[in-house]
């Protein structure tokens, strides 16, 4: 009897043949020829992720350039802003200054009691026409009916306390239409008492 049982028989065994050198070169063709195009693949997508690369970082370099522009642009502006509220605080400190002096001199004169002397006046023939007062610097301009009325008007100033004792150093007189005469009155500043 037979000891071992073939399944398979002779005329169907599968036959072994022997790779031969073609056959081994086409392997070896098909291996390099895989290599080859996954190796071109990589290269393809490595120069496509480099262009991507190269414009990215050409936009953060527009990007930057930009944004040091706008930097410069606040810089620039918040130095002229902060130049001109220097200057506006400047003003602001002189104004104060005057205001301050002009209150704390000496030479400060009560425009009330002057415009009251001034109405207290004689006014015959003539006319006031302004009234400028800066300290203790007066201006009067006004018209008049005849010459001797303006040092008639100007002797009344010894009734009156503000315009009394003012030293009136410069009065110009004009020839008007008809008898009509323009006067210009100013005052020198007083000095300090």
């Amino acid at each position: 009897m037979k000891k071992q049982i073939e399944f398979y028989q002779a005329s169907l065994r599968p036959a072994s043949d022997r790779p031969t050198p073609v056959w081994g070169l086409a392997g070896v063709l098909l291996i390099v020829l895989g290599w080859s195009l996954v190796f071109g693949m990589t290269a393809w997508e490595s120069h496509q992720q480099s262009e991507a690369n190269h414009q990215l970082q050409t936009q953060a370099e527009a990007a930057q350039a930009h944004l040091e522009q706008l930097q410069q642009n606040v810089r620039r502006l918040t130095a002229s802003l902060d130049e001109g509220e220097r200057e506006r605080l400047q003003q602001h400190i002189r104004e104060q200054q005057q205001l301050l002096e002009l209150l704390s001199s000496d030479n400060l004169v009560s425009y009330a009691k002057v415009l009251t002397d001034l109405t207290s006046v004689p006014w015959q023939d003539i006319s006031l026409q302004g009234l400028s007062l800066a300290g203790s610097t007066m201006t009067l301009t006004g018209v008049a009916r005849h010459a001797e009325a303006v040092p008639a008007w100007i002797l009344g100033f010894k009734q009156s306390g503000s315009l009394h004792g003012r030293d009136f150093g410069r009065l110009e007189i004009r020839q008007g239409q008809g008898n009509t005469l323009f006067f210009t009155l100013q005052s020198e500043p007083q000095a300090s008492q």
